[in-house]
């Protein structure tokens, strides 16, 4: 699996939630090294266990949902 996440953050950890499509959170995965350019920052997250499919995200920054959306796990 690999995550491009490109958002505004002052936080120094963020924690990414990876949902089933019924809501359930299925994987959390706390994020410490990432880039930051002027007000913005971002990361490259790769495999974490989940299997390949179709999920909800939820990238959060001291508990503010910074940013969601839907993402495609691919097979290797």
């Amino acid at each position: 699996m690999q995550i491009l996440g490109l958002f505004q953050n002052d936080s120094d950890m963020l924690q990414l939630e990876i949902l089933d499509l019924s809501g359930r959170k299925i994987n959390s995965v706390e994020i410490e090294n990432f880039t930051r350019n002027a007000n913005q920052a971002g990361f490259v997250l790769t495999n974490h266990g989940t299997a390949p499919g179709i999920y909800f995200y939820r990238l959060i920054a001291e508990n503010r949902v910074l940013q969601s959306g839907k993402i495609v796990i691919a097979p290797k």
